[in-house]
């Protein structure tokens, strides 16, 4: 046989140098997909603990042994539950208040089964009666008074202490339910919080335009900034109705706050951080991705407590019905004692 000639249709022999370029390529390519997903493994782990540091702080070290219903033992607490403390203070934070000037003039309970997905909050009047521990200017405990559950804030030498007395309080109406936290907003923090979430969507349900022309009754609104803070803190002549007004806007807030965070999940801990100096709490930012990474896929409802509304004197009063605040107690924080 003959050899064949090349007539320069045929392939031509690549150099090897070449194939070892691909091959460097292909290799190159394979160690920067290991290294992404290696890095992604580690990032997911270290978030995981993270997050996982963030619940545990929550639950770790409370007091169980206090909390029971009144003569019944067919229920007990439900540990699964972390509660937080949301107040709302009566000031901006610049101010430099005298003792016995702040009062909690909002106050919601949030509380989230860690089990169930379930995210209750209650609102709690600030009018409610129950006891409460009386200081002197020394803080020594000189009485136990009945009087609104607002009036704890205000007896604590500093903005912490306030809060824990607080949570003190709202414990022990509760039937001394373990508090994870507290957050306290002072309202000028009140404004960029609705802001971050792009404002909330209300409809008016009285007549405001006394108030502010666009406060008609029956308009549907978008209430940002400052006008978002005067239309939660316009009392009028009765807080019962203000504190209507809050749980609808609250209502509002929590469904454009879950459709933000889903969009950006770290939106409530740079927002947290940005407020540091007009918030005052005790939970860390562990403990904030941990709730806000839960939060997006929760549900969430709320809860007013039924009761009766009066005046003592020159001040407003909100008695608790029994009955209702001991379903409550069942439903949210108690499981049945198998």
């Amino acid at each position: 046989m003959t050899a064949m000639k090349n007539n320069g249709n045929a392939p031509k022999a690549r150099p090897a140098r070449f194939k070892h370029k691909k091959l460097i390529l292909v290799l190159s390519a394979f160690l920067l997909l290991v290294c992404m997903v290696t890095s992604s493994f580690v990032i997911a782990s270290k978030l995981k603990g993270v997050l996982q540091a963030g619940r545990e702080r929550l639950l770790n070290g409370l007091d169980y042994g206090a909390a029971a219903l009144p003569d019944d033992y067919e229920y007990v607490y439900n540990r699964d539950v972390i509660n937080i403390l949301l107040i709302g203070v009566d000031k901006d934070s610049s101010e430099k208040s005298p003792v016995l000037s702040e009062q909690a003039d909002a106050l919601y309970l949030f509380s989230f089964d860690t089990q169930k997905k379930k995210a209750n909050i209650i609102a709690i009047s600030r009018n409610t009666l129950m006891d409460i521990d009386i200081y002197d200017m020394n803080h020594n405990l000189i009485a136990r008074d009945e009087q609104q559950i607002c009036t704890a804030y205000a007896y604590g030498r500093t903005r912490q202490e306030s809060a824990e007395l607080t949570v003190k309080a709202v414990s022990q109406f509760f039937y001394n339910i373990p508090i994870s936290g507290y957050y306290a907003i002072y309202t000028d923090a009140v404004g960029e919080i609705v802001d971050s979430v792009g404002g909330v969507p209300i409809q008016v349900k009285e007549n405001l335009t006394a108030v502010s022309y666009r406060w008609r009754k029956g308009a549907n609104l978008v209430l940002k900034g400052n006008e978002a803070l005067r239309y939660l803190r316009y009392r009028g002549e009765s807080n019962e109705p203000r504190l209507e007004r809050q749980k609808d806007f609250l209502q509002s807030f929590l469904s454009v706050a879950k459709t933000a965070v889903s969009r950006d999940l770290s939106l409530p801990v740079k927002l947290f951080r940005k407020l540091a100096s007009r918030t005052v709490t005790n939970v860390d930012v562990r403990s904030v991705a941990y709730l806000a990474s839960e939060a997006v896929d929760a549900d969430f409802k709320l809860i007013g407590l039924k009761g009766q509304n009066g005046i003592d004197g020159s001040f407003e009063t909100f008695t608790v019905d029994q009955e209702d605040l001991y379903q409550l107690l069942t439903d949210v924080f108690y499981k049945k004692n198998n």
